[in-house]
């Protein structure tokens, strides 16, 4: 669906600016992982903000698709809330965050 694009493209855009300081800050290249994830929390912010998921039972819903298909993986943050991140490199986040928009 469009806000399942939408979301993933807000996913996208999250973790590759994560990796993209994680770098900056060591001077390596850095892998997508847990350390990079998206807290549920600001995700379902910057979702509601952008009128993908204006509620708890529809932001569930999205990821519900995502997490079935492997797409995005989530853990339990250090700060005991959920992280989320998509199991992708950084090029192929980018390439792939391209073709959705």
């Amino acid at each position: 669906t469009a806000k399942a694009k939408r979301l993933f493209a807000l996913i996208c855009a999250r973790q590759r600016a994560a990796i993209d300081a994680a770098e900056a800050e060591s001077g390596s290249a850095v892998q997508s992982s847990a350390e990079v994830a998206t807290s549920y929390e600001l995700l379902f912010a910057a979702a509601r903000d952008d009128f993908i998921a204006t509620n708890e039972t529809a932001m569930r819903a999205l990821l519900g698709e995502f997490r079935d298909h492997n797409l995005v993986l989530s853990a339990t943050a250090s700060e005991g809330g959920e992280a989320l991140w998509i199991p992708l490199s950084k090029d192929a986040l980018s390439n792939l965050a391209g073709s959705i928009e």
